[in-house]
């Protein structure tokens, strides 16, 4: 916000005061637990190619999502970093449906942990559909 301000003192007297003043005003990126779309079906036809996930604080705190498959298998670890803009903070925030190695995962229910400074922030599950 900027604002140019000026008195109406007499001018004969002794001249307009005249003073700019700024303020910046910064909203972090607010959002809760969610993953979309649900299912997700990553087979390169450019639709719902990956699962998208926020948790609070996104952006302004860092945290790292953890896939597993039914068997606590780690499949996918993906971490989050803080400071980023918003659609950098989103794009790291996705699952593509591969795992470490950059294989497709097999089509199933697969369950996710997102945790933020040592805490449990998020759980729950996402589906890939091929």
């Amino acid at each position: 916000v900027w604002v140019h301000t000026c008195d109406s003192i007499d001018s004969e007297f002794c001249g307009s005061n005249c003073a700019d003043y700024s303020w910046m005003f910064w909203y972090p990126y607010t959002v809760g637990c969610d993953r979309r779309p649900n299912p997700f079906t990553p087979n390169a036809d450019g639709k719902n190619e990956y699962a998208q996930f926020t948790f609070p604080d996104m952006g302004v705190k860092e945290g790292t999502i953890y896939i597993y498959d039914v068997h606590n298998v780690l499949v996918k670890q993906i971490d989050v970093p803080a400071g980023l803009s918003v659609s950098e903070t989103l794009e790291r925030a996705r699952w593509d449906g591969t795992d470490t190695n950059g294989n497709k995962v097999p089509q199933g229910v697969y369950l996710y942990v997102i945790i933020s400074e040592g805490e449990v922030v998020c759980e729950g599950t996402v589906t890939v559909a091929r």
